[in-house]
């Protein structure tokens, strides 16, 4: 098993989705590649699903620091929620110069309240 394969079926096995040979080999890879082990056990400390729930908390840095420290070790060594934090980072900077472009003209109340709704959690 590569790490690319490894990547690709940590979340199912974590979600029990696996039969039990790609269970079996996925936990033989991991105990034999310390990277693979350690994305493991970081995606087992916080889910992708959680990461993403609490996310608006992490980059406003409001999460307790022991909190913050679990989602740090995540995003250490999970490539899909590093790209989600980049991904929402970019969109975040966008809105803002879109905002600033706006200047003072009236900024749509259903706007407002679309990205309010959408900072909320779930």
């Amino acid at each position: 098993m590569t790490h690319e394969d490894f990547k690709k079926l940590v979340h199912e096995y974590l979600r029990g989705l696996l039969t039990d040979d790609q269970r079996r080999e996925l936990e033989q890879h991991a105990a034999e590649c310390p990277s693979c082990e350690k994305m493991m056990s970081a995606c087992q400390e916080l889910t992708c699903r959680e990461f993403v729930d609490f996310l608006h908390a992490y980059i406003d840095m409001e999460l307790p620091a022991k909190r913050a420290t679990v989602f740090d070790r995540h995003l250490a060594v999970c490539p899909d929620c590093e790209s989600y934090v980049d991904s929402y980072r970019r969109t975040m900077s966008l809105s803002t110069e879109a905002m600033k472009t706006l200047g003072k003209r009236e900024i749509p109340e259903d706007l407002v309240r679309a990205i309010l709704d959408a900072r909320k959690p779930s």
